[in-house]
């Protein structure tokens, strides 16, 4: 009886504790169980951020991608840009050197050319001064009363009238055709020889042309207009530059002007009359 009492105690106490036992495990368990969900819970709501985070990360590689796109094409832009700049660099540095050198071709050419007018300034000069001395010369020598006109055909001295007279148009009016010859012109300027002054009073001209133009003493020139002949003259004296003539009457077709031209036949005596 003792014994059964005692056995039954002690199942009772197995199953109390084994109760006990069972209830702490299943509570301990339900806690895991509530821990690991708050667990499950926390990751999850990390997931989602995670989730998140990617998104952005995500959308910032796109912007990444977006602004290196863009970054290239502008840096292409610049590149191209910059190019176009060293090209145009180099055309307006080319232009620049070339302008420099038109400059300095200039510079150089309106040197010399102040240079040569400064020179046919000077011989301007001189041809002026040589030209009023063989005008002086002239009227000091026709004005004379000893001077006597030459025909160098017959070389027979007439006496000057009073007042020297041109009669004009007497060897014209029979021959009217004449060889005007060639125009003389000027090497270096490329004029033609002028008349420079005119003495109708003693029928003595002064002519643009000297020796180095081929003129010579007693030589027969021609004085034309228009492409016309206007009196033939003979000259008296020369120089290399400048000669003064007198006219020959009967060859006289008008009076003669200053800035008639001068040419000249082939080397001749005077025409006969």
């Amino acid at each position: 009886m003792n014994n059964a009492k005692i056995w039954i105690l002690v199942t009772g106490i197995v199953v109390i504790v084994s109760g006990f036992l069972l209830y702490s495990t299943v509570r301990s368990r339900e806690t895991e169980k509530a821990a690991f969900m708050v667990k499950i819970q926390e990751l999850n709501g990390r997931v989602n951020q995670l989730d998140g985070v990617q998104q952005e990360l995500e959308q910032a590689k796109k912007e990444r991608a977006g602004l290196e796109a863009k970054t290239q094409s502008d840096i292409a832009a610049l590149e191209s840009q910059l190019a176009d700049s060293k090209k145009s660099e180099a055309l307006l540095k080319s232009k620049i050197d070339t302008l420099a050198k038109e400059k300095e071709s200039m510079t150089k050419y309106i040197e010399n050319s102040n240079a040569i007018v400064a020179k046919l300034n000077k011989k301007i000069e001189a041809l002026e001064k040589e030209r009023d001395r063989l005008i002086a010369e002239a009227q000091k020598e026709f004005s004379e009363p000893a001077f006597r006109y030459v025909d160098p055909i017959n070389e027979t001295p007439q006496e000057p009238a009073a007042t020297p007279k041109i009669v004009m148009g007497a060897k014209l009016a029979e021959e009217e055709i004449v060889d005007l010859g060639r125009i003389i012109v000027h090497p270096a300027t490329q004029e033609a020889a002028r008349v420079e002054h005119v003495n109708p009073l003693y029928g003595f001209v002064v002519l643009s042309a000297g020796s180095k133009d081929g003129l010579r003493k007693d030589s027969v020139v021609n004085i034309t207009r228009n492409n016309r002949l206007v009196a033939k003259v003979v000259i008296k004296k020369v120089r290399e530059d400048v000669a003064s003539a007198v006219t020959l009457p009967e060859w006289t077709r008008e009076e003669i002007r200053v800035g008639d031209m001068v040419s000249i036949n082939a080397p001749s005596p005077l025409p006969a009359p």
